[in-house]
């Protein structure tokens, strides 16, 4: 994506989104490559450190997550839960 795209995608001034992206690609978790239709505009894509990077955050809250259901709730609460993801994602298919 552009940086303009993704200050819209995440709802922040484009002004913002540059300074986070220097900053991201000042500590190579992603890069910059010519737009294929506009000249005057880069697209900003991960790198395979932040594509690692990404992984690794993902998966530390997966486990965590994983962790707090299995050891906190009860088994009532873990198929209440159950419940509610499927109702969720009924509402989010809605949408497609």
């Amino acid at each position: 994506m552009s940086t303009n795209d993704l200050a819209i995608a995440e709802r922040v001034r484009p002004q913002s989104m540059s300074l986070t992206v220097q900053a991201l690609e000042k500590a190579g978790l992603v890069g910059r490559k010519p737009h294929p239709t506009d000249g005057r505009a880069t697209i900003i894509q991960l790198t395979k450190k932040g594509s690692k990077t990404l992984e690794s955050i993902f998966a530390v809250r997966e486990d965590w997550l994983n962790a707090v259901i299995v050891e906190k709730l009860s088994e009532d609460e873990r198929q209440d839960l159950q419940k509610g993801l499927s109702l969720i994602k009924r509402i989010i298919e809605t949408r497609e």
